[in-house]
């Protein structure tokens, strides 16, 4: 840390203060706290915009769904599962189906999950909130005996639903790289880029003489083009990580290997129709 202290002072950069907490990381037993986050600025910025600041917020927003491995060990996670899956009517293409089925499963899955085990977000969100309020207090004017006991029982409390959660986070970070647009001679264009694709004027380039380029065998061909077999398909879910998730709706495949017979006939159909209309 006073290796790069000094770096800030030797670049003649300011780190911005930081307003309503001095730490932006602690740990969870509290014996160690720091604050990783930073904000440098040069004096240039610092003499435009003489009273800017930063100022530390307790993290808040949605909580995504995680299919937790908790569920699977309670006795009548299955067969809720099963019969929650067969009661939905849903017609159309196999994608839809799928899609519709999942999204409804997952309300009634947060819904039994608050039946079966209670609301542990909840819970979770309010040991985490009295351990951001005590540490807050500590930085400014330290803990009294009192108030570090709560922050021990919080901790433990904390530790103890977070254990009882047993979930399995997906840390991923979805970015979204479109080209919407271009800058064209000082002015903001969309329409380039729409037209450039909807395009049909362009042409392939023509190969130099003497040019092969590489082509698939016959029988590359037909299993290319071939319908999707149901052990293929099983193949394939069960190579991959059963705590890992194929999109982010939270349902991991360790669900759809448990459920597969459950799952089977909607996920083929699914399969038959990326084949049917070339998807």
């Amino acid at each position: 840390m006073m290796a790069f202290n000094s770096f800030i002072n030797r670049s003649g950069l300011i780190d911005l203060p930081l307003h309503c907490r001095s730490y932006t990381w602690y740990k969870t037993d509290g014996s160690c706290k720091s604050r990783i986050n930073r904000v440098l600025l040069n004096n240039h910025c610092m003499s435009r915009w003489p009273n800017i600041y930063q100022k530390g917020l307790r993290r808040t927003g949605p909580k995504p769904f995680r299919c937790l491995n908790t569920w699977f060990s309670h006795p009548g996670f299955g067969n809720f599962v099963k019969d929650k899956w067969r009661s939905y009517n849903v017609e159309r293409w196999g994608g839809f189906i799928v899609k519709e089925k999942l999204k409804f499963l997952k309300t009634d899955m947060k819904e039994w999950n608050s039946l079966i085990f209670g609301n542990l977000d909840t819970a979770i969100e309010s040991h985490k909130q009295v351990i951001q309020e005590l540490d807050a207090i500590d930085d400014t004017f330290g803990l009294d005996k009192t108030e570090i006991i709560r922050r021990d029982e919080a901790v433990a409390l904390l530790l103890r639903d977070l254990k009882r959660k047993n979930s399995i986070y997906i840390n991923r970070r979805w970015k979204k790289n479109e080209i919407v647009g271009i800058e064209l001679n000082g002015e903001w264009c969309e329409e380039v880029v729409e037209n450039h694709f909807k395009s049909e004027g362009f042409a392939r380039p023509i190969p130099a003489v003497g040019f092969t380029s590489k082509t698939i065998s016959n029988d590359d061909n037909v299993n290319l083009i071939a319908p999707f077999e149901e052990d293929e398909v099983r193949t394939i879910i069960w190579e991959c990580d059963s705590s890992k998730s194929p999109g982010p709706d939270g349902f991991n495949f360790g669900f759809f290997k448990t459920f597969r017979e459950t799952l089977k006939e909607d996920m083929m159909k699914l399969m038959r129709d990326i084949k049917e209309f070339k998807i």
